[in-house]
């Protein structure tokens, strides 16, 4: 016998499925069909019908279906057009007499539904045999856990928490608007009264209007860790406008993820990041400064999460 026709003998005679994946432990499946009954249907709750030619076939498309916990097979006794039904459930509160079909259920663990907070359960997932897709605003195995949302860097009470390298953001925040002070034409456009100048060198209200520091300093500014929650964030961004030396990072679970940097202009523009991709994961915001050539600073303002 073909090595592989007897591995899919033996698959079918235990009806236990399994998928492996090179992701995750998570992307695995691993199913196992209970019992069926001839002469029922379960109806109400059918989500695909796939076509195929067997009923051993069909058992493998519910395998394939993340979402299917059960199926009908439907035999023709006319024109050989079998029917395949998958479903999203196992409440025999919709099992039906139906003629030439026989129903057939997994062990359904998402059948007690385990989610919470609206999660959606899938089964035959990780070692607790199912796992939950949790809804906007919620994180954690069972989607147990609220998810944090509104992280705002808008240095109005300075940058406690943050972490500094090199020296060119040792005397920030900056106070007002500075390049105006200095009659240089190009507005700050900062929110409040504080915001990041690299050029500029006013740490206090008490500090002449005007003063700078020039391009020759350089270093990074890192923020404390915030878990995203949102699908976006908004800032503002000025300054110089090489990437590859001036720029904001957004960093998340160690990984530079998002980058952006100014337009080789003193007035901040606002940009976005779409972090939809990273919801529930710890992240940091990083500026950098690597130049000190002319336009070599950053200038960044009002780092806002958009929340659902």
């Amino acid at each position: 016998m073909n090595p592989f026709t007897y591995v899919w003998f033996i698959i079918m005679k235990t009806a236990v499925f399994f998928r492996f994946s090179s992701s995750t432990q998570d992307d695995c499946r691993l199913i196992q069909f209970s019992g069926h009954e001839e002469g029922k249907a379960l109806v109400d709750h059918v989500i695909a019908k796939p076509v195929v030619l067997t009923e051993s076939m069909c058992k493998v498309q519910c395998y394939l279906d993340d979402d299917c916990v059960s199926f009908n097979f439907g035999k023709s006794v006319t024109d050989g057009n079998n029917t395949c039904e998958l479903s999203n459930s196992t409440d025999r509160a919709y099992l039906k007499t139906r003629k030439h079909y026989t129903y057939h259920e997994t062990q359904n663990a998402c059948h007690s539904a385990p989610c919470l907070n609206g999660g959606k359960c899938q089964y035959g997932f990780t070692r607790k045999t199912f796992r939950c897709l949790c809804g906007d605003g919620f994180i954690g195995e069972m989607c147990e856990k609220e998810l944090p949302c509104g992280t705002v860097f808008d240095f109005e009470n300075g940058l406690s928490g943050w972490s500094r390298t090199g020296t060119v953001f040792e005397n920030q925040p900056t106070y007002g608007d500075n390049p105006t002070a200095r009659n240089r034409g190009q507005p700050s456009n900062h929110q409040g009264d504080w915001w990041i100048g690299g050029y500029e060198h006013r740490p206090s209200p008490s500090h002449p209007a005007g003063r700078v520091q020039g391009d020759g300093p350089t270093g990074s500014l890192t923020s404390p860790s915030f878990v995203i929650g949102g699908n976006s964030f908004t800032f503002l961004i000025g300054g110089g406008c090489d990437i590859g030396l001036l720029r904001a990072e957004l960093i998340v679970e160690g990984n530079v993820v998002l980058q952006e940097t100014g337009n080789c202009h003193e007035s901040m523009t606002e940009k976005s990041w779409d972090v939809s991709g990273y919801i529930g994961r710890q992240a940091q915001l990083r500026l950098i400064d690597n130049s000190s050539v002319g336009w070599g600073h950053i200038n960044f303002d009002q780092f806002e999460e958009i929340c659902p």
